[in-house]
Order: structure tokens, then sequence, then C-alpha cells
């Protein structure tokens, strides 16, 4: 059952169970077959529904987290489940049709009735089923903004108010409006998904300051016959992101093997008592950007000795990093990023980079403050969680503020 919770497949187990008792001069006298293990893991299964039953259908004040994911053509939704205490349980992970909310819904009370057929002694007592008792316990739903979540949350309210009667034995005595507010799921949105809409919104910005900085709105012609070096540039980016994309490609560790420099340029900066932070930029993600353009930064002064005066420009993607790291408006809209190794280094004065920076700040921040007032409205004045009551604050007390453990789910 733990080799199948490493990610070791049923076809292996018996493999691997050989291989461990060699390294102790031991050999199995049986191993399990592929069905036997198949059948093991079934029951793991049907242990951990009865498991969930007995814990969850208890615990108050739950929240609800889910997400969806495309992987070989098919989509797949995973739904996990929160307590006050903050501790996670996985409820389930299915295949849907499609990202309906309507298909979502059923998908998640099909997992709850999985739980509740498992949990067979509580249905032949007459007592509200696990399931039921899941759903209804559930107070908060924490999802990213994407109109199918929302919708799903309304869905998810009008299903409680039908299962509700059966959970509540005074329900027949509450009013509409208490039966209504009864069933209400508190619906939270990630706020790592904030950091990518920052990161989305800035895009376009960069574009704009940069055409502001210069006339020429492309890099300068480098030919370079002798040189099959393949450079990838996004229409879509802005200078500052090419030149982060440059600066993966030679500094960072295995990147790019033919036309990277990452050997020679940790010897210097060795030489120089520091040490090579560049890793590969994998796609325009908010955590790269943000990364890279911290570490570009604090490094830009060495890229430039090192290309003029140490190693040299060999190829296409050594000229260009250097030509952009030549162009001050293209380090200063990395300024205002702070990182605790590299802090000294931000704030220290840099003659013909600071007044940029801060041209570049106001522009960044002016777009910040749109993409806030639309993202965080509730949470501003005039918004329903600007001051909460105290039994919103009790409702969400299981509230974890981002909906990564999901995203994990798919990783795993």
């Amino acid at each position: 059952m733990n080799l199948s919770s490493f990610n070791v497949s049923s076809k292996n187990v018996g493999p691997v169970i050989k291989e461990v008792l060699k390294l102790a001069d031991k050999s199995p006298n049986v191993i399990p077959s592929r069905k036997t293990i198949d059948n093991i893991i079934v029951e793991k299964i049907a242990v951990g529904q009865t498991q969930l039953g007995a814990n969850l259908a208890t615990q108050k004040n739950t929240c609800l987290y889910g997400d969806e994911t495309r992987k070989f053509g098919k989509t797949y939704q995973t739904f996990l489940v929160s307590d006050e205490n903050k501790k996670v349980y996985f409820l389930g992970l299915r295949d849907m049709i499609d990202k309906a909310a309507s298909t979502t819904l059923d998908v998640f009370i099909n997992i709850l009735d999985d739980i509740s057929d498992v949990c067979e002694q509580y249905r032949q007592t007459n007592v509200t089923s696990p399931g039921h008792s899941i759903m209804c316990n559930i107070c908060d739903f924490m999802s990213d903004r994407a109109q199918t979540n929302i919708a799903f949350t309304v869905l998810l309210e009008q299903y409680r108010l039908e299962i509700m009667p059966d959970f509540l034995q005074n329900w027949v005595e509450l009013s509409d409006a208490e039966q209504s507010l009864a069933a209400k799921v508190n619906n939270f949105f990630c706020g790592l998904h904030l950091l990518v809409n920052f990161a989305e919104s800035l895009s376009p910005i960069l574009l704009l300051f940069e055409k502001m900085q210069e006339t020429k709105s492309s890099l300068q012609d480098i030919s370079d016959d002798d040189e099959s070096t393949q450079i990838q540039f996004f229409s879509s980016d802005s200078k500052s992101f090419s030149f982060l994309r440059f600066c993966g490609k030679c500094f960072g560790r295995g990147v790019d093997e033919k036309s990277g420099c990452y050997s020679a340029f940790r010897t210097y900066c060795e030489q120089k008592h520091e040490k090579v932070m560049f890793v590969d930029f994998r796609g325009n993600r908010f955590n790269i950007i943000f990364l890279m353009g911290q570490i570009a930064f604090y490094h830009h002064h060495r890229i430039k000795d090192f290309f003029e005066n140490v190693h040299g420009t060999n190829n296409k993607l050594h000229k260009l990093a250097l030509q952009l790291v030549n162009k001050p408006y293209v380090i200063a809209c990395y300024t205002f990023i702070e990182k605790d190794d590299v802090f000294e280094k931000l704030n220290k004065a840099e003659d013909g980079i600071d007044e940029k920076a801060c041209a570049f700040a106001q522009m960044a921040f002016k777009g910040l403050h749109s993409v806030l007032e639309k993202a965080m409205k509730e949470q501003l004045p005039g918004g329903r969680y600007f001051e909460p009551t105290e039994e919103l604050r009790e409702q969400s007390k299981s509230v974890i503020p981002h909906n990564k453990i999901p995203e994990c789910v798919f990783v795993c």
C-alpha cells in the first residue's frame, strides 16, 4: 500500500520488493501478483473513504477546494476539504465530460455518494449519510475567479437547500431568509491568482514604457552567419522579458550548453565572491518574471563587465544580452522588486536608472491599482468582506488563503 502511495505502478510493485530485499541479501518466497495489488489498492481507497466519512461528518465550518485541468484530451476535477485546524482531506479526483458548473456539481455529488456507500453502518442506523453531512458542513468554497466556479457556488447552494431539511431538525421552523442564509456558501478566491493578474497587467505597461523611452522599437540587427543559435522571440514580450529569457539561456546551469556561458560566468562571479543565481526562464509565469527580474538587477553590472572585458560576445545570444543590459530602462523595470538576499543592492542609488525606475513604478502601480479595484472589490470599502462579522470570521476559520493544494494533486 505504501509503494503505491509513492507512485509505484501495480506491475512494478513486485520487482521493487525483490530489488529492495536484495539489498539485505534476502529473497521473497512469493510476491503479490498485479491483480492482488490492484485489489489492495481498491481496498485502500475504501478504507480511506470510510475514514473520511467518520471524520468529516462531524467537522463544522469546513472549506471546500476545487480545481480542474486538462490532460491528454480529458478534463479532470479534484476536490479537497479543510477543517478549522487547517487540516486538509482529499475527497477524490474524477474525469469529466466537460467543464460546466453542473457537471462539476454532479462529480462532487458522486464523490460524496461513494463515501456514503462505503460507510454502510451510518445508512443502516437511519443517520444522515456522511456524504450529506460533509455537504451541509461546508461553509466556504475556495477557487479561482473563473465564471464556472462562481456558477458552481450558486448550484452548490441550491443543492444544499434541497438536502438541508434532512440535516437540520428545526428546518421547517426557519423563515425563507434564514433557510437561504443556512445554505449560503462563502466564495473566496485564491490570493496567488492575484499575483498572476499582476504579472499579466505589467506586460502591456512594460511595452508602453519601453516605447516612451526610445524611438527605435526593435533590437539592432545582429547578423551571425556562422552561428546557428536559435533565438526565440515573442511578439507579445517586452524587451525586459526578452532580456530575462536571454539571461536564463546564457547564465542558467544546463539551460543552453551550446550557446550559454554558465561555467565561465560562475568562475567570474566566484572571483568577485558572488554566486550565480540565474535559473531557466520557463514560460511567462509571474514567479519566474519576478524572481529573474531581481536576479538580473543584482547581476547587471557583472553581466556588462563580463561580456565587455572578460568573456566577449561569441554568438548572437551574448550580443543580444549585452545590448539589452546596456539599456537603463530595461534594468530600471526591476528595481522595485525586493528579495532578502539582494535587498541592499536594490536600494543602492543607480545613476541613470533610478529616475527611470520611478517613472516605471508610477505606471506600474497605476495598472496594479486597476487590477486591485476589480479583483478585491469585496475587501475594499463597501464590500461585504471589508468589515467581516464575527459570524463570518467563525465560518471562515478553515479557509486557507490559496488554492494551490488541488493543483499539487495534479502534479502527483
